[in-house]
């Protein structure tokens, strides 16, 4: 689950990227962002920042380095691996709320294959004019780069418009609001309540809790193996009215709230016994819970 945009152009450069500012710029599209400690990740190599000359950053801003825990050849931040794994690194990830510096997870815009340009890549891309200034306030202006060009967008819900860029100057334009139907349930941008109804492994105590009192409703349908339904509230006009999906469900992170600024993530569920064959394992926890043996 999520919201999918759709985009169309490619925003261009005054001169072609340096190699290596090509390479870092890829290397930090294609990875997820966290706020880390950044005295903890001087034990992790990173050669495409130190190549472009970049600290660290507050709260690993600038980070691209290669965390491997295991030693087994993962790369936990590149948006493949099981996020679960970065959540197991002792004192690295800071679970702070005020620490929450990133715009999403990921910045989808990358370089062009030319190394003249840049465009989105991806069709889940949250708060990608907010990624855009990051890029040109963080990177390209201080790199002495002028970037230019127009980037439609287009929503699933229907609503379209443009990023225009001109000489390191960001304007968008909205061409369009939503073309889907508004529900005869309220106006059109009046709250519209919503419940997305899932199964899952199990469900922690805290994060039951956090639940209830977000609305939901939690049902035990069996206790062993465990397998719990769950029904989260949810705004339907939410992105109308904020610009932003309330509901968002990703299947390696979690579930965000935005209305309720609730955030759960996932953690295996090890119940020790039989399993109910095509019911998820998974286990909901809170943010800040330590991983739970079941065994």
């Amino acid at each position: 689950m999520g919201y999918n945009t759709s985009f169309t152009g490619t925003f261009r450069f005054n001169r072609f990227l340096r190699p290596e500012h090509k390479a870092y710029l890829h290397r930090f599209a294609e990875i997820r962002h966290e706020a880390l400690h950044e005295e903890k990740l001087n034990d992790y190599p990173d050669p495409l920042r130190e190549a472009v000359g970049l600290p660290i950053g507050k709260y690993g801003m600038y980070f691209t380095g290669f965390i491997d825990p295991k030693g087994v050849g993962d790369d936990i931040l590149l948006g493949y691996c099981n996020s679960s794994e970065i959540y197991n690194i002792p004192d690295l990830l800071i679970r702070s709320p005020e620490a929450f510096w990133i715009p999403s997870t990921f910045c989808q815009w990358e370089p062009t294959v030319d190394g003249r340009g840049i465009e989105a890549n991806g069709d889940k891309f949250y708060r990608y004019v907010d990624w855009l200034h990051f890029l040109l306030n963080h990177f390209l202006i201080p790199w002495g780069y002028e970037l230019s060009g127009t980037v439609s967008y287009e929503g699933e819900q229907g609503e379209h418009g443009r990023i225009i860029v001109s000489k390191n100057e960001v304007q968008v334009i909205v061409d369009g609001a939503s073309l889907v139907p508004r529900s005869k349930e309220g106006p059109e941008f009046d709250e519209v309540p919503k419940t997305h109804w899932m199964t899952l492994g199990s469900v922690s105590d805290a994060a039951r809790q956090a639940l209830l009192e977000a609305g939901a409703t939690v049902v035990d349908l069996y206790e062993e193996p465990p397998v719990v339904l769950v029904g989260i509230p949810y705004d339907w006009n939410y992105y109308e009215r904020f610009g932003r999906v309330d509901l968002s469900i990703w299947t390696t992170e979690g579930i965000w709230l935005d209305s309720k600024q609730l955030r759960l993530e996932w953690s295996h569920n090890n119940f020790p016994g039989r399993l109910w064959g095509g019911f998820p394992r998974q286990r909901l926890i809170l943010p800040d819970e330590p991983y739970e043996s079941l065994e």
